[in-house]
């Protein structure tokens, strides 16, 4: 029951205690389980949408069509792997939001009445409490079919639509008053109504809108392509007789449907105005592609030649096996033991009685895990150093560390933190998840120690070998050595602090040891250019007189050093 990052996100939040409470197995499996459970309910709820376009009818040809669009928005790639992670039950939700929305819309499209009208301004109220920056662009959309809606039936009460809209905003509450208790994470610490408002708003972030370039431009186009054109793979090409069939069968419907299809997509780009991976916010995008491939199955398997449905069934068939095929593949995470071990080693490497410092997401949320829910490690100190550039950060960092008597200045979190290592440094073994040369300002000497730094006066290499200590599970599976995001990151975390030990055993004049772990790290992944990894191994070798091995790697250097230039 922390606080996450802005806009909070109280409804997944809260679901996910509940889970913990409920569901078997440890804590984080029984949130990932939520987000399964959810995305189940995401496509039962994309089954009735569909069902509901053909009105009352009830033939096996609408509930195939209804069938195949739950099958292929289900095994789409972002679905797949959102539907199998917990951060990914925010967008499960979002699309269980924007399904009953539709499906009200729909019901006053057909008949006004005020209970649909109000249930929808109820969930629609809802789905902005869950993920207000992809649903905030359908409001016109709520708003112009509830007004056309309720002039044709000549009824209307906006007075209860206005309320049951106020009240689906109420799980914000939830921000405030647990903000109150001083959770473990409390980011932003919205305590107060302003700080609540602006941490709804996402204020606190700074840079979330930069100008509009090309390149940004490309890259969301870019990320478009990937959830719907990539992520459907050739089923996509099924799109088009479904949106042909839409548009002849119930123009207003297939109006409203691919309206919201277009401001769902370009919302993103217009919103979301950063060079980061956000193929996940055009699920609702995938959503409507989904309903599109389904309506072709409607149009030929309606069709009064047999052949033309064979046809269709076969070329079917074939595209969703190839889909689920390669989108298998792509979110197999049976071996993702990347980020638990990465944690564990990061704890087995620290001393009792040690503080350390984060860097990233990828040390901290492990940590907090391991330590705050796992109760793992309790005589660890763990300060998170970019929350220091905040007042909320400095503030919590005082209500946790009462004792550390350091003047701390908001804006500055470089100056924040090299204060703290350094008072820290007087009483704890301290270690950080920073690189070097964010060590180097804190003007306190560190080692390279295991994975991590150490605040160690002595230059010499510690021991034991750590890297004989970790665990390395998945580290070449073959997922994680294609792509370019987080589990690649992490495992060139590893070849990164070995390339370290590798120039500490030079400095020392131990080209045996260098060679071992230089040697070691050129076994993994490694995210970046290899340039260094290679020259170091060339001072290795000459060190140990193995002028043969020099050589080839001064090749190699010379390779990729040029294209590092």
């Amino acid at each position: 029951l922390g606080i996450t990052h802005p806009p909070g996100y109280p409804i997944i939040t809260m679901l996910g205690k509940i889970s913990t409470l409920l569901l078997p197995g440890a804590s984080a499996f029984r949130v990932n389980a939520m987000s399964a459970m959810l995305a189940l309910l995401a496509l039962l709820s994309l089954f009735f949408t569909v069902k509901s376009l053909f009105d009352k009818d009830n033939s096996i040809t609408v509930f195939v069509t209804a069938l195949i669009a739950v099958l292929s928005l289900g095994f789409s790639e972002v679905f797949f792997s959102q539907a199998i992670e917990a951060k990914g039950a925010v967008y499960m939700l979002n699309l269980i939001f924007l399904s009953l929305t539709l499906l009200f819309c729909l019901n006053l499209m057909k008949s006004f009445t005020l209970k649909s009208a109000n249930l929808m301004f109820f969930v629609y109220g809802l789905s902005l409490s869950n993920h207000w920056q992809s649903m905030i662009f359908l409001l016109p959309v709520v708003i112009t079919v509830y007004v056309i809606s309720s002039v044709k039936a000549e009824k209307k009460n906006h007075l209860s639509a206005i309320l049951l809209f106020m009240l689906g905003l109420t799980p914000y509450l939830f921000i405030w008053l647990r903000a109150m208790g001083n959770p473990v994470i409390n980011h932003g610490n919205p305590s107060t109504i302003p700080e609540l408002i602006r941490h709804i708003l996402r204020l606190n972030y700074s840079g979330e809108f930069k100008p509009f370039s090309a390149s940004i431009i490309e890259f969301q186009l870019n990320q478009f392509s990937a959830a719907i054109v990539d992520g459907f793979a050739l089923l996509i090409i099924l799109t088009l007789p479904g949106i042909y069939y839409f548009a002849k069968q119930n123009k207003k419907t297939f109006i409203l449907f691919l309206i919201s299809f277009i401001i769902v997509s370009l919302s993103v780009i217009l919103f979301f105005r950063r060079a980061q991976d956000s193929a996940c916010y055009y699920l609702p995008a995938s959503y409507f592609a989904a309903i599109f491939i389904a309506m072709s199955a409607a149009f030929l398997l309606k069709h009064e030649k047999v052949l033309y449905r064979f046809i269709y069934a076969v070329v079917f068939a074939g595209f969703f096996a190839l889909m689920v095929l390669f989108n298998t593949l792509k979110n197999d995470m049976r071996e993702n033991y990347l980020s638990y071990d990465y944690c564990n080693n990061i704890m087995a490497t620290m001393e009792k009685n040690s503080a350390y410092f984060t860097f990233s997401d990828f040390d901290t949320m492990p940590l907090y895990y391991q330590l705050y829910v796992g109760k793992k490690r309790p005589d660890l100190k763990i300060i998170r150093s970019t929350h220091l550039a905040f007042p909320w950060g400095i503030e919590q960092f005082k209500n946790t560390f009462p004792e550390m008597n350091i003047e701390m200045v908001p804006g500055k979190p470089g100056l924040n933190m090299i204060k703290a290592v350094a008072e820290f440094s007087k009483t704890y073994t301290v270690y950080g998840g920073y690189p070097f040369n964010v060590a180097e300002l804190t003007k306190v000497r560190h080692v390279q120690t295991g994975i991590i730094l150490k605040t160690e006066e002595k230059t010499k290499i510690t021991s034991p070998d750590f890297f004989s200590l970790y665990t390395y599970r998945g580290f070449n599976n073959a997922v994680y050595a294609a792509a370019s995001g987080d589990n690649r990151i992490l495992v060139s975390n590893y070849s990164s602090a070995m390339n370290n030990y590798g120039a500490a055993y030079i400095l020392s004049g131990n080209g045996q040891q260098a060679v071992k772990h230089l040697k070691k790290a050129l076994t993994f992944h490694y995210s970046g250019s290899a340039c260094g990894l290679y020259t170091n191994l060339i001072k290795a070798y000459e060190l140990t007189k193995d002028k043969e091995e020099a050589t080839e790697y001064r090749k190699l250097a010379d390779e990729e050093c040029g294209k590092s230039r």
